[in-house]
């Protein structure tokens, strides 16, 4: 008898393809580049208690290239820069060439807040960047302050403005939130809409500091998808074959795609392709796993890029089959693990 679970490795190994032991491909990698954001946003960063990284234990940007060159031989296709805020690391826009320029990658994204999207919206795009997503949880400007701990909305706005103008695909990510924003989904349809920007609504997602909040104001993606059902008719773009790591749908008459992300009322693990590389050099292989293992000490004592190649494959192939969300992960804080 044939061993097609054998077969189906042996055919992914020959083309240079990362799998876990569940047969999922791995091919896209988000690397956060720094904690450090000047937002406070509810959900990502705490008020009180923040601790950021000393600079010397960042990986530089010699070890994030490295490290890039080796996930992409292995079989990482699209690579995602995060933070924190990635545009208020200095230089930033030099690692990006150089990823850019890899071969064998498909695509180099970005993750802002925005603010500073109008003075690199022009330098992103010469730089390789073709999409990049933007946080806003809210089109109101005193939400906007109260959210973020800064009067900054119209920055935000503007800084869209000028990313489309400059020919960047914009898509919004919105963060609902019960009595917060919840009374905004039309009107981020029709901001999204008025600006040719995609739009994706997530689920509140619980951390080690705002589990019993996150429960209070969580909102689930039918909720969300039932309030804009009564203004527009969704067309659904979402194939057949169960590869669904976002419901997809498009407003009928429209090019913009909507999406809903919904990591607790309909989790996509059994779809997951993603690593995440974060500032202090932690590969975790899953949102909610375990703490991970740091390639950063591998690089620093003098590792070889077979010895890195060995341990990501490990790490790979111990990526759990789903999340554990709740489990006890002192790493699990957005503004340092990224988006």
């Amino acid at each position: 008898m044939v061993n097609h679970r054998r077969v189906e490795d042996l055919w992914r190994k020959a083309e240079g393809m990362l799998s876990d032991s569940y047969n999922r491909v791995i091919d896209y990698l988000r690397i956060s580049v720094t904690d450090r954001c000047s937002l406070r946003c509810l959900y990502c960063k705490p008020h009180e208690g923040v601790s950021f990284l000393p600079q010397g234990e960042l990986l530089c940007y010699e070890e994030i290239f490295r490290l890039a060159k080796l996930f992409v031989s292995l079989g990482i296709r699209k690579i995602r820069i995060t933070g924190g805020e990635p545009l208020e690391r200095r230089d930033i826009l030099g690692l990006i060439r150089k990823l850019t320029a890899l071969k064998g990658l498909s695509e180099v994204s970005l993750t802002t807040n925005g603010l500073l999207l109008r003075n690199f919206s022009q330098e992103l795009v010469a730089s390789g960047i073709r999409r990049v997503n933007v946080s806003i949880d809210t089109l109101k400007p005193e939400k906007f302050t109260e959210l973020t701990g800064k009067a900054k909305l119209p920055q935000v706005i503007g800084g869209i403005e000028s990313a489309r103008k400059a020919g960047l695909g914009v898509k919004l990510n919105m963060v609902a939130m019960k009595g917060i924003n919840d009374s905004e989904y039309a009107d981020f349809l029709s901001f999204a809409l008025e600006h040719g920007c995609d739009i994706r609504f997530i689920e509140l997602m619980p951390q080690m500091y705002n589990e019993g909040e996150a429960s209070d104001r969580y909102i689930s993606s039918s909720v969300i998808m039932e309030s804009l059902r009564k203004k527009h008719r969704l067309l659904s773009l979402n194939r057949d074959d169960g590869a669904v790591k976002e419901r997809l749908f498009q407003p009928e008459g429209f090019q913009i795609r909507i999406g809903f992300i919904s990591p607790i009322s309909d989790p996509f693990c059994s779809t997951c392709n993603r690593l995440r590389l974060m500032p202090e050099g932690t590969l975790k292989t899953c949102l909610y796993g375990d703490g991970g293992v740091s390639l950063r000490d591998v690089i620093r004592r003098g590792g070889t890029d077979s010895e890195l190649q060995g341990v990501i494959a490990k790490m790979v192939k111990q990526k759990p089959e789903r999340h554990q969300m709740g489990c006890d992960d002192a790493n699990l804080v957005m503004y340092r693990t990224g988006g």
